[in-house]
């Protein structure tokens, strides 16, 4: 019974970071951009990215090492960036920089964390309604934002088909470059079921009154729970006490002007 009770207790914690409003999580990524960008020193970055470590290891269903897998790309942006910047400073025999090149480059790696963990972990649904009620974006553009979002899956399959059906026929190009030039045959169809399903959306839609009233009323009400505010306070603690120390050493140089 213990035993059963504890991996009821992990798994609960485990599922703490997806129940967290999108509002809060929009909050956090805004903070982050901002220091990234204003900071010219790389510590700081560095020590909000093994943050986001933490973050994964004890709040998600994420392994550490799949995480680090699926933002390979930023970090291979990253040294790419940093390799042609210091590349180009040799080049021109000027002073290469290091300390503000890595923090340069790292900007991708900060920003792009945290924007990975904020798409992995929110509904689409509670997004476009966090946006409604709490940014007023207007329902009209929050929900053609879900319906291209719900739809992107569905093309992608349906490429997939079209891709298919056209070798079955020996349609197409083949060759190296043979993606680009089947663009125009891929395309065509892909537009035609696009146009198709945005006509049956826009009368299904208004057949159930969409926009007639001032004020919709929705199954599920989003509100910021008691854990919303406990996760963003403790958030702000460690980002304040940690940038705090962090000035206190002189390891964060913020400028306005990069």
């Amino acid at each position: 019974m213990e035993k059963q009770v504890g991996i009821y207790m992990i798994k609960k914690m485990k599922d703490i970071l997806y129940e967290i409003n999108p509002i809060i999580k929009i909050i956090i990524v805004i903070l982050i951009t901002i220091t990234a960008t204003l900071d010219r020193n790389p510590y700081f970055s560095v020590f909000l990215f093994f943050l986001t470590i933490v973050i994964i290891k004890l709040f998600s269903k994420m392994t550490i090492l799949e995480y680090l897998y699926k933002i390979k790309v930023v970090v291979l942006m990253a040294a790419v960036y940093i390799f042609f910047i210091a590349l180009s400073k040799w080049l021109s025999k000027e002073t290469i920089d290091f300390e503000y090149i890595f923090a340069l480059a790292f900007r991708f790696v900060i920003i792009g964390s945290y924007s990975f963990i904020f798409i992995q972990t929110v509904n689409p649904k509670e997004l476009v309604m966090a946006l409604i009620k709490y940014l007023k974006l207007s329902e009209r553009m929050g929900f053609a934002f879900l319906s291209a979002y719900r739809f992107l899956p569905t093309f992608s399959l349906e490429l997939e088909q079209i891709k298919f059906s056209h070798a079955t026929r020996g349609i197409g190009d083949s060759g190296i470059f043979s993606a680009i030039k089947n663009i125009k045959t891929y395309t065509v169809p892909l537009l035609v079921n696009a146009v198709r399903r945005g006509s049956r959306l826009s009368i299904s839609m208004e057949s159930r009154g969409f926009g007639k009233y001032d004020k919709r009323v929705y199954y599920s009400e989003l509100t910021i729970s008691s854990l919303d505010k406990k996760a963003l306070v403790l958030y702000l603690l460690i980002y304040i006490i940690s940038f705090v120390i962090f000035m206190h050493f002189n390891l964060i140089n913020i400028s306005f002007i990069q």
